[in-house]
């Protein structure tokens, strides 16, 4: 069997903020033999603490308009590029149309949607750039497939 080196070794870049699916996919990728870096809400003590400290984190609000890009191009350069991006973040406001203001909405699109596309956008350019292909998955709920009482932003 042939030892991976730091070069041939796969990389991932894994986001979201909650931290157990987030630490769930990592370190299923971990032991597939990937090297993970994590991108997330939780500051660092936090995300050291649930996650373990074998992975290479980076705090970011991905709702924010350059972060996403410059995140996932961050954890790639720490990881030495990237074949992998795994999309989890996401968010929906509690109380329905009529309760919902209108930060919570763009705050929602914004996570839900354009960080997603952001991020995929990002690691598409570097893999493209390295000429190695590479995969890029969303994460969704079942909040996207189902209706729920109160949740029409999903």
């Amino acid at each position: 069997m042939c030892e991976q080196t730091e070069q041939t070794q796969k990389k991932a870049v894994v986001s979201g903020g909650c931290l157990a699916l987030v630490g769930g996919i990592a370190g299923q990728l971990a032991q597939a033999g990937y090297r993970v870096a994590v991108i997330g809400l939780a500051d660092e003590a936090q995300a050291a603490a649930e996650l373990g400290g074998a992975y290479w984190y980076r705090q970011a609000d991905l709702a924010q308009p350059l972060t996403p890009e410059q995140a996932v191009k961050d954890a790639a350069e720490a990881l030495g590029g990237v074949d992998l991006l795994v999309c989890t973040a996401g968010v929906f406001p509690a109380g329905g149309l009529l309760n919902t203001t209108l930060e919570e909405m763009d705050n929602a699109h914004n996570l839900n949607y354009r960080s997603f596309l952001l991020q995929a956008k990002a690691a598409a350019n570097l893999m493209i750039e390295a000429q190695k292909p590479g995969s890029i998955v969303f994460v969704t709920s079942n909040h996207g497939l189902r209706a729920y009482k109160d949740d029409f932003l999903y």
